[in-house]
C-alpha cells in the first residue's frame, strides 16, 4: 500500500497501528497522528463490544414452539390440542375480522379493521435524503389495516 501522506496497517487483535510518516521531524505531525491512532483503538474498541453483546440487552420474545409448550404444561393438555386451539382461534378472527371487522379476546384485546384512505399521487415533493431536489411520490390504494386496542386488564398486567 503506497501512499504520500500515511500508509498504515492495522491489526486488530494485537492493536497495534504501523505508521510510515513522512514528518518524522515534525512534533505537531506526530501529536495528530497518535491522536488517530488512540480514536481508531477506541471506537474499534467500541465496536467490538457492541457485537460481541448483541448491540441491545433487549429480552427476546417467546416462539411459538415456547408458547405452545408453555401453554401445554399450565393447562395439562397436549402440545396438538394447543397447536389446534391456536390454528382455530386465527380462523375465527379471520372470519370475525371480515364480517363485522371487530373481534374482542375478553380482558385482553380488541382487534378491529380499519379501512386506509387512497393516498393521490404528488409531484415536486422534496428528497428528505438530497436536500435540494424533489420527487414524485407514486398513488397509494385504499386498503385494510389491523389495528389491536389493549383493554384494561392487560394494561394492569404491564
Amino acid at each position: 500500500m503506497e501512499n504520500n501522506d500515511f500508509s498504515y496497517l492495522f491489526f486488530p487483535s494485537i492493536s497495534l497501528l504501523f505508521v510510515e510518516n513522512p514528518y518524522k521531524d515534525s512534533l505537531k505531525e506526530a501529536k495528530c497522528l497518535w491522536v488517530f491512532i488512540r480514536v481508531y483503538r477506541n471506537i474499534y474498541t467500541l465496536k467490538g463490544l457492541a457485537m460481541s453483546t448483541g448491540g441491545s440487552s433487549a429480552p427476546k420474545p417467546l416462539t411459538k414452539t415456547q408458547i405452545i409448550q408453555a401453554l401445554a404444561e399450565r393447562s395439562g393438555l397436549s402440545k396438538k390440542q394447543v397447536s389446534d386451539l391456536f390454528e382455530q382461534l386465527s380462523g375465527l378472527i379471520g372470519e370475525s375480522l371480515q364480517s363485522s371487522g371487530i373481534f374482542a379476546v375478553p380482558g385482553l384485546m380488541k382487534i378491529k379493521r380499519v379501512q386506509k384512505e387512497a393516498a393521490p399521487a404528488r409531484f415536486g415533493v422534496p428528497n428528505p435524503f438530497r436536500p435540494g431536489e424533489t420527487m414524485d411520490v407514486a398513488a397509494k390504494p385504499a386498503k385494510n389495516i389491523v389495528k389491536v386496542q389493549p383493554l384494561k386488564a392487560l394494561k394492569e398486567m404491564v
